[in-house]
Formats: structure tokens, C-alpha cells, sequence
């Protein structure tokens, strides 16, 4: 169980859209441009090389550098920022929210997962492939990102939505670092948390900085390259595109045309709007609606002529944010991408662009379902096993799980199966007797067969009950074991911090998930630290 590997199917955790698209399922074959192959990469760069423009090239290592600038940057992120200059360079990207001291453990799949695919493609294909992190600074919902879990402890950032997140500054963030202190066991490992935690946000005046740092101190050596979108260089090559959306709505129609095909098979992750902009301040993010006689917008009360919208756009295109929908483009036009890495809702939405991106003449990505992966300790693992369950058992619905441990350990175990099927015969022989004699007392025979299998199946739960209390003791261990790694009954990965696991092991914890992660897969992983 060291590095076990399942698919999604088998963890029963996932929806089926995800199922589906990680086993490449025909139903999804028309919302994705090529699958996630070895095979795809290669005619993804020529297409790639051929659609981006190169001065998107220059002013995008100029903004790099400019965000690096008061950051100690490693020789490989260094030179993967220069080398995005060149045109034989490509990158691989994933997203995510500015959570608090990253938030969940999948914040750190997403970006193993991307750093090892981007050095896989390098070297299969002889060119510099860079993995790049994409700061999600505008998204303004602050109490999504405002807290994380260690031990199951929460750890909160109080406050309230301030407009986009990433201009949010750090003042008032010494009681949650009060209780990190608090939290954390004493030692070496608890010392360097609570110092990065120190360095990120009482060093950093914005929550955009404050995470920069952070996950340049966490992957800087591994050669990532983290990238801030709010720049007016940057939303200045995506105007066009910006003036479209705003003219003509195309992405509404698209993306909605998209999303009711997809809807005959799965569920919508996200239902586009007629006009797909937000309007930007320093303090606020609000939707941005078209009237027949202009443009308002939602919360402070903005109102434009068509014309004053479109001179505010010209001036200031960073004044304009694109929403959930809209930013995959944003991230096409300013990046050499390949590939996006994305966690299962992610995906969902991506798969509703693929026209869109058609309409607007720019090259689908390739998309990755991010790698999971649940943590368990060796002495859990062992522990597991002595109860003759495997790593597996651990995704498994706590009930079913204990239910079947209690009917494996059963010393006389009655054949319930065996006993409905012969009650079944007994009652079809009833009811032939009772066709041919009087079809009027078949009703009878099926209110009785309905009564007996009743009794049957309360007399079933009477002895899985008696058989809970036999192995009590037994039972009571699995419990705690699964809430250990299952903590408040949720996935380990969208809840715990990765602090939780860094406090214990250290260097051990990142390189292990190094080790064990496959990037060219996409699965489930259970990893013993």
C-alpha cells in the first residue's frame, strides 16, 4: 500500500463526467480538442507554436520579471522564465484560489502534478516545457479562501469579501498565526511552518504577494513559475477579446449550446450569463449587465453608454475581469500552453468551452485530471492490514466497511442470499397455483411474499447488529482509523492542510509525493509516509 494507484471509477468518490473522461469515454470525444496522451503533446506544440503570437512572448517574461522582483528566484525558475522568450518554449498550468497557507492538500497535487509533467514533456520531447502556477488573485469570495484545517483544527482568517482577493492586505493576520503556534507540535518542523507562515504574510503587504512568496519558498527549486493575471500589460493582450465579449455576448451562446449537449449525459458545473465581465476596483469585483440603452452594474451602481464603456476598457483594460468562464481564454491568449491540470469541477467547466475557444480562434488545451491521493502513516497502514482490510477500504463508506468486516468475522454466518432466493421459489410456485385457480387471490400472495421479506430483512439487520456488538472492539478500531484519515467524515484531500503532515514528517512529506506521483496518470493515490 506504499504507493498504491486506483482509478476514479474505483474510489467511488468521483462524479461520472470524471469517470468517463479519465477512461476517454466516446460520449466526451466532442467537448475536448485532443485527450490527455502521450500522444497528443506533440501535435499540440506545432498547432501551439503556430497560434501564439510572439510578442505575447516578451511582454509576458517582462510582467514575470517584474513579480519576481523582490523575490530570492531559483536558477530553474529563473531560467524558465527566460526561456518563455523563445519560441520553442511551452508551458503546463494549473490554477487555484489564494487560500490561506495554501488551504487543502490537492493544492499540492495540482502543482507536483504539473511541475512532473512539464519535466516529462521536456524530455520526451526535446523542449523546454515550463510548469506554471496561476494566481487566481481576482476572484473576490473571501470566506472560501480565509481559512484552513490542521489536525482537524480550524485556523480562520475573520473578515469579509473586500472586492478581488489578491489586493486584499494582510492586516489583522497575527491571531491566526497566534493559533498555528498553538496548534502545531513543538519541534524542528513546527519551527520552519511558523516561520514560512511568518515570511509569507507579515512580511507581504497583499494577500497576492503574501502567496507568491509562499509557493515560491515551497516550489521555487522545482523550477515553477507563479503568475499574478491582474496586470494591465497582460489584460492589454486580452482587450480584443475583452471588447468581443462586451459587442457581441458569443461566448453566451456558445458555451450554452455546449453546455445542453454535454447536459444529456452529465451535470452542468457552470451556467454561462448573457455578458460574462466583472468590473474591477481595489475594493470591489461586480457584474457587469447590458440594459438596451448601456451597460450597469451590479452592486456600487455604475452606468455607462456603450461608447464610455468601451473608452474605459481601451484606457484601462485592467479595470475588466473576466469571470470563472471567461479566464481559461484569458489564460490561452497570455500563456504557450499545452496542457491545464484541474481538479474534477475544473475539468466539468472546461468541457463546456471547447466551441467557444473555436469561435475566438484560439487552440483548446489538453486537459489533465489532476492526481488525488490520501496519506496515511505506516503505522496506519499496518494497523489497516492486520484487520485484513486494504488501502482501498479507506475511500469506502464508513458503514459498508464495518458492515462487512462484521459479516466477514461471522463464526455461523446464515445464508440470507440462499434464503431470499428460497422464498422467491416458494411464491412463485404460489402464484401459478393462484393464476390457475383464482387470479383475484394473487394480490394476497404478493402482500405476503412483501411481509416475509420484510421479517427476513428485519431479522438480517438483527444479526449484522448482534454481530457489530460481538466485535465491538474490532469495529471501534476501524472507526478511529478511518476518521484519522477521513477527518469529519470528508476527503482527506479537501480538508486537511498540508501542515498537518509537514509538522510530522517534514522534507519526507513533498519528496514522497514527488516519488509516488505519476504525471502521465490520472488516478487515485494512496501513499504510506
Amino acid at each position: 500500500m506504499s504507493s498504491d494507484c486506483l482509478s476514479f471509477k474505483d474510489t467511488r468518490r468521483f462524479s461520472k463526467l470524471i469517470e468517463d473522461y479519465s477512461d476517454s469515454h466516446p460520449d466526451l470525444e466532442s467537448f475536448f480538442h485532443r485527450p490527455f496522451h502521450p500522444d497528443s503533446f506533440a501535435p499540440q506544440m506545432i498547432e501551439k507554436a503556430a497560434n501564439f503570437p510572439f510578442d505575447h512572448r516578451n511582454i509576458l517574461v517582462e510582467v514575470l520579471k517584474e513579480q519576481y522582483a523582490d523575490l530570492t528566484v531559483s536558477s530553474k525558475t529563473s531560467a524558465n522564465i527566460d526561456a518563455l522568450g523563445s519560441l520553442e518554449t511551452f508551458t503546463v498550468t494549473t490554477g487555484h484560489q489564494l487560500n490561506l497557507f495554501s488551504g487543502p492538500l490537492y493544492f499540492w497535487y495540482k502543482i507536483i502534478d504539473t511541475i512532473k509533467l512539464a519535466a516529462h514533456l521536456s524530455t520526451t520531447h526535446g523542449k523546454i516545457v515550463v510548469p506554471v502556477f496561476w494566481m487566481a488573485t481576482e476572484d473576490h469570495d473571501f470566506e472560501e479562501i480565509n481559512h484552513f484545517y490542521v489536525q482537524d483544527q480550524p485556523i480562520q482568517w475573520k473578515g469579509f469579501n473586500l472586492g478581488p482577493v489578491g489586493r486584499r492586505d494582510t492586516t489583522g493576520i497575527e491571531p491566526v498565526l497566534d493559533l498555528l503556534k498553538r496548534t502545531l507540535k513543538p519541534g524542528i518542523n513546527g519551527e520552519y511552518l511558523i516561520s514560512l507562515f511568518e515570511r509569507s504574510y507579515q512580511n507581504h503587504s497583499n494577500l497576492s504577494s503574501a502567496t507568491r512568496y509562499l509557493v515560491n519558498e515551497l516550489f521555487g527549486e522545482d523550477g515553477l513559475v507563479i503568475l499574478d493575471a491582474d496586470h494591465p500589460k497582460l489584460k492589454t493582450l486580452f482587450l480584443p477579446f475583452l471588447r468581443e465579449e462586451l459587442l457581441q455576448q458569443t461566448s453566451f451562446e456558445k458555451i450554452e449550446k455546449t453546455s445542453e449537449k454535454l447536459s444529456e449525459h452529465y451535470h452542468k458545473q457552470v451556467n454561462p450569463r448573457p455578458l460574462n465581465l466583472f468590473c474591477l476596483t481595489q475594493n470591489s469585483r461586480v457584474r457587469i449587465e447590458r440594459l438596451d440603452n448601456g451597460f450597469v452594474s451590479s452592486g456600487p451602481n455604475y452606468k455607462w453608454s456603450e461608447e464610455e464603456l468601451l473608452n474605459e476598457m481601451e484606457l484601462h483594460p485592467e479595470r475588466f475581469s473576466p469571470n470563472a468562464l471567461l479566464r481559461p481564454l484569458y489564460q490561452e491568449v497570455v500563456l504557450p500552453n499545452l496542457c491545464y491540470v484541474g481538479g474534477g469541477a475544473e475539468i466539468a467547466y472546461w468541457l463546456q468551452l471547447k466551441s467557444y475557444f473555436g469561435s475566438q480562434n484560439i487552440v483548446f488545451p489538453i486537459l489533465k485530471i489532476r492526481n488525488s491521493a490520501l496519506l496515511v502513516s505506516k503505522q496506519q497502514q499496518q494497523k489497516w492490514e492486520k484487520l485484513g482490510l486494504s488501502g482501498k477500504d479507506f475511500l469506502r463508506p464508513l458503514k459498508e466497511l464495518t458492515d462487512e468486516f462484521a459479516l466477514k468475522s461471522g463464526e455461523s454466518r446464515p445464508d440470507f442470499r440462499g434464503l431470499y432466493e428460497q422464498l422467491d421459489r416458494q411464491f412463485r410456485i404460489l402464484k401459478t397455483h393462484a393464476e390457475a385457480t383464482d387470479p383475484s387471490f394473487m394480490s394476497a400472495v404478493e402482500a405476503q411474499l412483501s411481509k416475509q421479506n420484510k421479517g427476513l430483512k428485519n431479522l438480517e439487520k438483527r444479526w449484522l447488529r448482534a454481530q457489530n456488538k460481538m466485535h465491538f472492539q474490532s469495529i471501534q478500531r476501524i472507526e478511529g482509523q478511518y476518521h484519522e484519515v477521513n477527518p469529519s467524515g470528508k476527503m482527506q484531500e479537501r480538508h486537511l492542510n498540508f501542515a498537518s503532515f509537514y509538522n510530522e514528517f517534514g522534507t519526507k512529506f513533498k519528496s514522497q509525493l514527488q516519488e509516488s506521483i505519476d504525471p502521465m496518470t490520472q488516478g487515485f493515490y494512496i501513499i504510506a509516509l
